[in-house]
């Protein structure tokens, strides 16, 4: 129950914006350490990305060994490579990409084997509210 909490937390958050509404949390022993979204006006400023900065900074670390990732989209593969060598334990996320997604939809970043760490995935959760929220934020730019 916990999981769609976490994503219907991040679903709303990801909705409050006037960017792309892609989030991730970061949850360590059931709580929210990280939330961020994508930041557009920077390539790289997507929001695992973003949310792996903060999270790393507040815990005093250099990766996140024992957490879990929540993102509304499919991560592309830079942020999947950044979710790999961050150790993430497991990531959750809503929408697939059938374009760019790097976890399990186009390229299987999260389990390839000359990485030095596998990730769980478990895609799908919210996945329609997730893909509706993309859906209508692309609707509405293109009017």
């Amino acid at each position: 129950m916990y999981i769609y909490n976490v994503m219907k937390t991040l679903i709303e958050y990801a909705s409050n914006s006037d960017d792309i509404p892609v989030a991730a949390a970061i949850v360590k022993d059931g709580k929210i350490i990280s939330i961020k979204r994508n930041d557009s006006n920077k390539a790289i400023y997507h929001a695992e990305i973003l949310a792996i900065i903060d999270a790393t900074s507040k815990l005093s670390t250099k990766d996140l060994r024992g957490c879990e990732m929540f993102v509304t989209k499919e991560p592309c593969p830079m942020c999947m490579s950044a979710i790999v060598l961050s150790k993430v334990k497991r990531l959750y996320f809503g929408a697939r990409d059938f374009k760019m997604g790097a976890a399990e939809s186009c390229f299987n970043l999260s389990q390839h084997p000359f990485l030095n760490h596998k990730v769980e995935v478990i895609g799908g959760i919210c996945e329609d509210e997730c893909r509706l929220l993309l859906k209508r934020f692309f609707e509405e730019k293109r009017r």
